[in-house]
């Protein structure tokens, strides 16, 4: 049984390439890097079929200056 709290949360790092993180009452458990988005949308629903998925958005600009 999946616990309520429970989601899923999809994000990258231009460094290092794709993550997922599984936020779990208080708890955040990170997965990756990997090297694509796809495998991450792929993988995800298998781990995780009930939880909520939330997709971060690529940044529009850097904020490195």
């Amino acid at each position: 049984m999946q616990a309520q709290n429970q989601s899923v949360v999809l994000y990258s790092d231009a460094a290092d390439g794709w993550y997922f993180a599984e936020i779990d009452g208080i708890a955040v458990y990170r997965f990756g890097p990997f090297e694509s988005r796809k495998i991450v949308e792929d993988l995800v629903p298998v781990l995780f079929p009930e939880a909520p998925v939330l997709a971060l958005l690529d940044p529009l600009t850097s904020a490195d200056d």
